[in-house]
């Protein structure tokens, strides 16, 4: 794991309430790292935030449940209390959610503000593959950055490949990565200026010219 880092995004990314809750969640998330867009946006500030994922490869137990209801107290609302899923809102109406899921991280973990998050090419492989199930506008967003600062499409593709095996599928990743026609839900806070969904769509479209074109190339 790397060593903790301080945070120059955390002002930007979370609001008050959240990064309250996140101090909260420093004495409860042992054995979990944080990931999804909120991990991504702490490493690379490039937009607001709002709830928190948490993932493990273990299963949740009624101690750990206890633990949650002990840190936030008992006015908590779960919408979904599972041994695979816990996801609730806090009283101040923050979205948290725990998960087991089956995918360990392929890269080394890294600690921000005190609270162990997946990588940023963790991150990556895991926008690429929802993607490929469709995802939403902000996952799209999210890959933007990455691959205009961060990381290769190449890349992406080899540690989602890795990561999530035979659930991944490229050629189904790359179609739905080049089409944005039908995604109309563009509700996204960004920290600096705004990217329209045109400028992503051009963007990513190039993006996956560019891969199709060296990866024929090379046959």
């Amino acid at each position: 794991m790397n060593k903790d880092t301080s945070n120059h995004f955390l002002d930007k990314v979370l609001d008050e309430k959240r990064q309250r809750v996140l101090t909260q969640l420093v004495g409860v998330v042992d054995g979990w790292y944080l990931a999804g867009g909120t991990a991504l946006a702490l490493q690379i500030g490039h937009r607001i935030s709002y709830d928190f994922d948490f993932f493990t490869q273990e299963e949740i137990d009624q101690t750990f449940r206890r633990k949650v209801i002990q840190c936030f107290g008992k006015g908590l609302r779960f919408t979904m209390d599972a041994k695979e899923q816990l996801t609730f809102f806090t009283p101040e109406q923050v979205k948290i959610t725990f998960a087991v899921i089956p995918f360990a991280p392929i890269k080394p973990l890294v600690r921000i503000s005190g609270i162990i998050a997946e990588s940023i090419d963790d991150i990556a492989a895991d926008k690429a593959f929802t993607v490929g199930r469709r995802g939403a506008f902000r996952d799209y967003v999210d890959l933007f950055f990455l691959l205009a600062g961060h990381t290769l499409l190449s890349t992406v593709i080899t540690d989602a490949q890795k990561k999530y095996e035979s659930m991944f599928d490229e050629k189904l990743f790359l179609e739905q990565l080049d089409y944005l026609d039908d995604i109309t839900d563009l509700s996204i806070e960004f920290i600096d200026k705004e990217i329209p969904k045109e400028v992503v769509q051009e963007f990513l479209h190039d993006q996956v010219r560019a891969y199709l074109k060296e990866k024929n190339a090379a046959f």
